[in-house]
């Protein structure tokens, strides 16, 4: 789930804060860029954009859903 978030969530949310001026721990948070990928001037599609961060949380639920199952059935055992 963390891979999930640093790769396909973060840059998305990153993409989005771009234009505000973030202050604090939450400037430094969004520094962050796991893949070091470069501030390109082009402006991607946002629909590309929406539809990653959808997905990747789509995944992320599945992950989580997953995880708890496999808890659970191991607690049971």
């Amino acid at each position: 789930m963390h891979a999930v978030y640093w790769l396909a969530v973060h840059p998305v949310n990153n993409f989005w804060l771009k234009d505000f001026r973030l202050q604090g721990v939450s400037a430094a948070f969004f520094l962050v860029d796991p893949l070091r990928r470069p501030g390109g001037t082009s402006s991607p599609d946002w629909t590309a954009l929406r539809d990653q961060w959808e997905y990747a949380h789509l995944l992320r639920a599945l992950l989580g859903l997953a995880s708890l199952t496999l808890l659970a059935a191991a607690v049971a055992v």
